[in-house]
């Protein structure tokens, strides 16, 4: 039987799309490929961050080489300036975790979720365009694209992330990570895609899961904010929906419409500490920011990082 044009390889349990909703898919694959090569070619980025380097030997320094990969030890033996040369692993497949989580569904007109999913497809399309296998795994269980470089793949990759019904149930953070780690026993580079507010039990959940996950793999959180959110008028009524009861509720008092921008804060306070605990650094992506200026941001600042570490 022959597969549909936009039927994605290796996917589970992956609706099909509406004619409508397939073109729109298309024109995001252009758009993000396009911003990925802008990216690439204009800031001429050698690798993608967390690519794993294996020592390659030491050769004699030539003009235009960066002073900072100078071998000192062999420089100050042979009496001539050596640096240091990597090669890159190039196997190492890549993978995007989605939590589509209540919260990130909510706020200012699903504002969140849609950059969360520019997000994943340009680090999708980026991965691509290095040379890498790209994956995803969102919802509950089943619900994977499994790692290829195939030429098709962005556009797999976004028919996936783009088919989920609104009104299927979410597995929570701490499932979709565990629906990750079991069984994986290569090792990948893991982009986790979420807005991270959690409570406090299912800070302690996610954390055991976190450690679990990063002793085998490499690991980013991606997070995504609005920093509008929690800023509540106070010259007129409303009501705000709990995105996962589906309960109505009033704010009656100017110190109650503010208890929410509170709460966020506490609970994002929670997270970066978790983070710095966990010795995990995050990636962050708000709403407001232009996406291509900040990846490329974060970019370079992991290959400054990356030679320093080298």
């Amino acid at each position: 039987m022959r597969r549909a044009p936009h039927e994605p390889t290796g996917v589970r349990d992956a609706p099909s799309l509406t004619p409508s909703l397939m073109q729109a898919v298309q024109r995001l694959e252009l758009h993000l490929g396009g911003m990925a090569d802008s990216i690439i070619h204009g800031d001429r980025l050698s690798h993608f961050p967390g690519r794993g380097l294996e020592a390659a030997g030491v050769r004699e320094y030539q003009p235009g080489d960066e002073a900072r990969g100078i071998d000192w030890r062999v420089t100050a033996r042979k009496g001539r300036l050596h640096v240091r040369e990597f090669h890159e692993d190039r196997d190492l497949p890549f993978v995007v975790l989605f939590h589509r989580s209540p919260t990130l569904r909510a706020g200012r007109a699903g504002i969140k979720e849609t950059r969360a999913v520019e997000v994943a497809g340009l680090l999708a399309a980026l991965s691509l365009k290095g040379g890498n296998r790209i994956g995803l795994v969102h919802g509950g269980p089943g619900r994977l694209l499994l790692p290829s470089r195939n030429k098709r793949q962005l556009l797999h990759f976004l028919t996936v992330l783009l088919s989920v019904p609104q009104e299927e149930s979410v597995a929570s953070l701490a499932e979709l990570l565990k629906t990750f780690t079991q069984g994986k026993r290569e090792r990948h580079r893991v982009f986790l895609v979420s807005d991270f507010l959690l409570d406090g039990p299912e800070v302690f959940r996610v954390r055991e899961r976190l450690l679990a996950l990063r002793r085998r793999h490499s690991l980013t959180p991606v997070r995504i904010l609005d920093r509008r959110e929690g800023d509540l008028p106070e010259s007129f009524w409303f009501y705000l929906r709990d995105p996962v009861t589906g309960d109505l509720t009033r704010p009656r008092t100017r110190e109650g419409k503010r208890s929410l921008r509170v709460e966020l804060d506490r609970v994002a306070d929670r997270v970066e500490g978790l983070f710095r605990e966990l010795g995990i650094r995050e990636w962050s992506f708000d709403v407001a920011e232009g996406l291509k200026p900040r990846l490329r941001a974060l970019l370079a600042q992991d290959r400054r990082e990356g030679h320093r570490r080298a």
